[in-house]
């Protein structure tokens, strides 16, 4: 589990996610949890994630009184969430299923900084998005998928 806004180290600001699915995905086969409620809170400081569970060495707790909800999806529905939104997905469990998907990040164009694994930004008519790559490391000092900026 993670929260987008800690990942992407936008400044100000926020961004949503698009989660398109190409793939039937359920809970067999690594589909998408979402934590409802959770966009109501403030960005959690991830801990050390199970490496049996978890393609990422950090994860995001989930707050008391929380819990994953499983969204089934068929091909080519598309999720929409906030960039505080815990989510994340289990492995894939089947043997002949692929569980891929599109996935898109929208930023306000007032952004002043991004991680600067992010860049370069591309406006719509092609041509660059000039912003600071943000190294300071979000309020857990820490920034794309847990790396140390």
């Amino acid at each position: 589990f993670h929260q987008d806004n800690l990942s992407l180290l936008i400044k100000p600001g926020t961004c949503i996610a698009a989660w398109t699915a190409i793939d039937p995905a359920d809970s067999q086969n690594g589909g998408m949890l979402v934590v409802p409620g959770s966009h109501r809170g403030n960005l959690i400081c991830e801990e050390k994630a199970n490496a049996e569970e978890s393609f990422t060495m950090e994860a995001t707790p989930i707050p008391e009184g929380l819990k994953p909800f499983q969204v089934e999806m068929q091909a080519g529905d598309t999720l929409f969430f906030g960039g505080s939104l815990i989510h994340g997905s289990g492995p894939n469990r089947t043997k002949d299923r692929f569980r891929r998907s599109f996935i898109t990040h929208y930023a306000a164009g007032s952004l002043e900084k991004i991680s600067k694994f992010y860049l370069p930004l591309i406006k719509m008519d092609g041509t660059d998005y000039e912003v600071e790559g943000n190294l300071e490391g979000g309020v857990c000092g820490k920034g794309w998928m847990g790396a140390v900026h």
